[in-house]
């Protein structure tokens, strides 16, 4: 965590930074606990990569400098401080979810290397991660991107509201 941090300060006075350090506290609470459980013969499942070995990429110079200059084509500001700062914001929308992408990148090549669990915490955690950082990018660098899958959502809202309805009792017997 300390290193997703570290990546975040490269950017300064970057906005996310409030952002990391309330996503920092949630995750400390759900994922470190303070006692650790003893082991009881061989573990239900195996994950992907402990939290404690996970590595932090930072985006190479090179890295930022093409995106920047992808930014600065289809986007540019009047202001030159609030243009440099959008630019700055997009880089890192586009750059923050690096590790996520290695993860899951690991799944697709050897999905036989992970078990059901290890490869939906880190599915989910590639989606509720990236997604808003791909949001943000895309607002900053297009203005607004139309919803392509809405109709999707919308089977999808009318499933979960199924799903809620309560199920109807089966009529009892009469007396006999």
């Amino acid at each position: 965590m300390e290193g997703h941090v570290a990546k975040i300060a490269a950017f300064p006075g970057h906005s996310a930074m409030d952002h990391w350090k309330g996503e920092a506290r949630n995750w400390l609470c759900c994922v470190m606990s303070t006692k650790k459980r003893p082991l009881n013969g061989r573990p239900a499942s195996t994950l992907g990569e402990l939290p404690s070995k996970i590595e932090f990429t930072m985006p190479s110079k090179e890295l930022r400098k093409l995106l920047g200059s992808i930014y600065h084509r289809f986007q540019k500001l009047e202001n030159p401080k609030a243009n440099a700062v959008a630019k700055q914001d997009f880089v890192f929308h586009m750059t923050d979810w690096l590790d996520d992408l290695r993860r899951l990148a690991a799944i697709y090549k050897n999905p036989g290397k992970f078990d059901r669990q290890s490869a939906g915490h880190i599915v989910a955690g590639f989606l509720y991660h990236v997604i808003p950082h791909l949001r943000a990018a895309g607002r900053l660098l297009l203005d607004q991107i139309p919803d392509a899958f809405e109709n999707v959502e919308n089977l999808s809202n009318e499933r979960s509201t199924r799903a809620r309805r309560p199920r109807r009792r089966k009529p009892s017997p009469g007396p006999r």
